[in-house]
């Protein structure tokens, strides 16, 4: 069961704000959260959750009982339930219940790897994949293969992916440590083995029908945490090539369209489908 399907009517709890709640941080849920729920793990395995939105606040408030208030900013509700979801699982009655963390290398390279996801480059090639989805007014995903971690597949990619990484390294602890130190400070994975058949850590890409020009978006992060763009044409005609062309931070080079910078903006992504839509 999902964290969303325990979510209660909106109301404004802003109020209810004691000095024990927790404010969830992306990049500090390990230094803050962790702590709490190991606590409440100590005092018993199962606990009842709760969760309610504050529209007025624009958060959601999570509750484990009396025992931890976790206050989420909307914008960090979905990284939350990736990284919440990895300390246990809750059952169909709503309750939490603590995973059985009999080897903490296994979890912290699930953590790890689970977070380098969505933070960085990995975070931003995501939004531009939704912005594009909705700019180009739907589309298909074809992703290629080649990514360790595809968009359209992510969980079960990520399950597999830890599970790859532990069946070679098992054996070797201090493999696993580098490998979480890596992902964590976003150093280069090409050095280890068990990447060596990916030319990707993550990928997406979707293909959309702009008035009988097939667009297709491709937004990869490559195994040194570099991302990079395309969107790639087929059935476009000279005249909405110059058009795009025209765009300021884009460059067209056959029927291929690149940003200039380090990734489109949300003004691009725009630019290029109203270019294409308004020549036809």
């Amino acid at each position: 069961m999902k964290l969303n399907s325990l979510l209660e009517q909106t109301l404004n709890v802003a109020e209810e704000t004691t000095s024990g709640d927790i404010a969830y941080i992306p990049a500090h849920l390990g230094a803050v959260v962790s702590p709490a729920l190991k606590v409440l793990k100590k005092k018993k395995k199962k606990w009842k959750v709760e969760v309610k939105e504050d529209v007025l606040a624009k958060m959601f408030v999570v509750s484990l009982e009396d025992g931890l208030v976790i206050r989420v900013n909307e914008d960090d509700w979905t990284a939350f339930q990736e990284e919440f979801g990895s300390y246990g699982v809750i059952d169909r009655d709503g309750y939490f219940l603590f995973e059985a963390q009999e080897d903490n290398a296994y979890l912290n390279l699930k953590r790890s790897f689970s977070r380098c996801l969505i933070r960085g480059a990995p975070k931003d090639i995501q939004a531009n994949l939704s912005k594009w989805m909705l700019v180009a007014r739907g589309g298909n995903y074809v992703t290629p293969e080649a990514a360790m971690v595809r968009r359209e597949s992510w969980q079960a990619n990520i399950k597999s992916a830890v599970k790859d990484i532990w069946d070679v390294y098992a054996d070797d602890k201090g493999a696993i440590e580098m490998i979480v130190g890596s992902l964590d400070d976003n150093r280069p994975l090409g050095g280890f083995e068990v990447f060596d058949r990916y030319t990707d850590l993550f990928s997406g890409a979707i293909r959309s029908n702009l008035g009988g020009v097939i667009a297709t978006y491709t937004g990869r992060v490559d195994l040194n945490f570099v991302p990079s763009e395309v969107i790639t044409l087929r059935n476009a005609a000279t005249s909405e090539l110059d058009e795009v062309d025209e765009i300021d931070g884009v460059k067209v080079a056959g029927m291929n369209i690149y940003p200039t910078g380090k990734m489109f903006s949300s003004a691009m992504l725009k630019a290029i489908v109203d270019g294409i839509l308004d020549i036809k």
